[in-house]
């Protein structure tokens, strides 16, 4: 099919040009992006998915763009949605995990400029202008559903689309304007609920990569989520969402798991909005910063989250899963070795800090992996378990951290990381699992280590300083972390 610039339609298409920056047009709008790397490498950034929910439209679902005429520059990341900044901001991880390996903070970039029209998304492609279709990988970005944004450091997609998919990042709302629930705003809702914002966002965004991939060299039947930490509980509220419903076709949670057993319901969150309402008056009336700051003075900023409303979330994770009410989707699942090194006190020492280390590591994200692994067995689905294990020269009592595999997964080196050749091998293999599962649904490839699915007998595959698959990860614990579920 022939594509040319200029041409206003409804769908979307790629313009080819031998001069001038890459070009698409979304939905009348055409996009001016930027390459990476050669004449087919392209990045479009900051591009719109839904209207601003700013306003009257602050908490509330979020709505469709409509078709409009024009061109716009993509070569620039948006605004991050409102947040936190300082050390509750989303940058305190980086801060934390930076002087971990004996670097100063300046080394971290500065927190970006948030603002309430923040519902963006950007795009890496290697296959732009293609009439043949690579799969995409949409990221969902971590922060405890409270800080973070699409473009962190450790999240460009460069590397990851020049091994053959299309990479999409986006950004959503948090905190206090993504999960706050009111019962005010229940009673105005035509679907009885509130709060949710956010995952409401991210159902918008998959939406608009169904309806547009295709002009950046996407398919948008071959759609993989994947997210860590808060981004991975995401993807595991998602993969019971019914809203969800036929928007995405695998998935991958990376230390999410633990999503199963820690949830809220409607009136839980309705209580927490009360009290903000009392100190701000009206919710949608009181200034963007003003909210923000009354809800981290409050205290209760971070007890803001995806609630059970019987709409987006019908029930319990965990009670879905046990009754097959999830999507039947191959799904990548895992944990790190040392989930829990980052939380606990200071001051700790061995055995304590070891035991202690293990037993939230296990409890919140080992063993419900596990759990959620063993039921897509329930709806005849294949699932893959990792172990991340590597523990970087330097890293001290960190060692196999939250978030310490995200390099690897994106090929994104950060300066304080002090690879080894085992490093590089470790990258290399990763990278090829996770990108062969967004093609086929199987990590799995010709010359790399085989990676049994979990069903044969509780399998996993360790990835750190050796690659090797084993069986029985946890085994006792997380029986009897499942027993213990209901």
């Amino acid at each position: 099919m022939e594509r040319i610039c200029g041409l206003i339609l409804l769908v979307s298409f790629a313009c080819a040009s031998p001069e001038g920056p890459p070009r698409v047009v979304v939905q009348g709008t055409t996009f001016a992006g930027a390459r990476f790397g050669d004449e087919h490498e392209v990045a479009f950034k900051g591009i719109a998915y839904a209207v601003p929910p700013v306003g009257e439209l602050r908490f509330r679902p979020p709505r469709p763009l409509e078709f409009t005429e024009g061109e716009k520059t993509a070569t620039e990341f948006s605004p991050i949605c409102p947040q936190p900044v300082g050390e509750s901001g989303g940058l305190s991880w980086y801060w934390d995990i930076a002087e971990a390996f004996g670097q100063e903070r300046s080394v971290v970039a500065p927190t970006p400029r948030w603002d309430e029209d923040c519902l963006y998304l950007n795009v890496w492609s290697a296959n732009w202008n293609s009439e043949v279709l690579q799969p995409v990988m949409v990221w969902i970005h971590g922060g405890a559903n409270y800080t973070g944004w699409s473009y962190e450091s450790l999240y460009h997609g460069e590397a990851l689309a020049r091994r053959g998919v299309v990479v999409v990042s986006i950004n959503y709302r948090v905190g206090v304007f993504g999960f706050l629930a009111h019962e005010t705003l229940t009673a105005e809702s035509a679907s009885g609920s509130s709060g949710n914002y956010g995952l409401l966002d991210q159902i918008a965004a998959l939406k608009w990569v169904r309806r547009n991939i295709e002009a950046f060299g996407g398919d948008p039947n071959r759609v993989t989520i994947f997210g860590e930490s808060a981004g991975a509980a995401d993807v595991g509220y998602l993969l019971v969402s019914p809203l969800a419903k036929d928007l995405f076709h695998r998935a991958i949670s990376q230390s999410g798991g633990y999503q199963v057993s820690d949830f809220r319901d409607l009136a839980y969150e309705e209580a927490q909005g009360q009290k903000l309402a009392e100190r701000v008056g009206n919710l949608r009336a009181v200034s963007a910063a003003k909210l923000l700051e009354e809800a981290v003075t409050l205290g209760s900023e971070q007890g803001y989250g995806p609630n059970i409303d019987g709409w987006a979330l019908p029930d319990a994770p965990a009670r879905l899963h046990v009754e097959g009410r999830q999507k039947a989707i191959p799904l990548l699942i895992g944990a790190n070795a040392d989930e829990s090194s980052m939380y606990l006190p200071e001051g700790l020492e061995p055995p304590e800090y070891d035991a202690r280390q293990r037993q939230g590591t296990n409890e919140y994200y080992v063993c419900p992996s596990q759990f959620v692994a063993r039921t897509m067995a329930g709806v005849d689905t294949p699932a893959y378990l990792y172990y991340f294990t590597r523990a970087l020269p330097g890293s001290g009592a960190y060692r196999a951290y939250h978030g310490a595999e995200l390099a690897y997964v994106f090929g994104t080196a950060a300066t304080w990381h002090r690879w080894e050749s085992v490093d590089e091998y470790l990258n290399e293999m990763m990278m090829n699992y996770w990108v062969q599962f967004a093609k086929t649904g199987n990590p799995n490839s010709e010359g790399v280590p085989y990676w049994p699915p979990f069903g044969e007998g509780d399998a996993y595959m360790e990835l750190g300083e050796t690659i090797r698959a084993g069986t029985g990860l946890e085994a006792e614990t997380c029986r009897a972390f499942e027993r213990e579920l209901f």
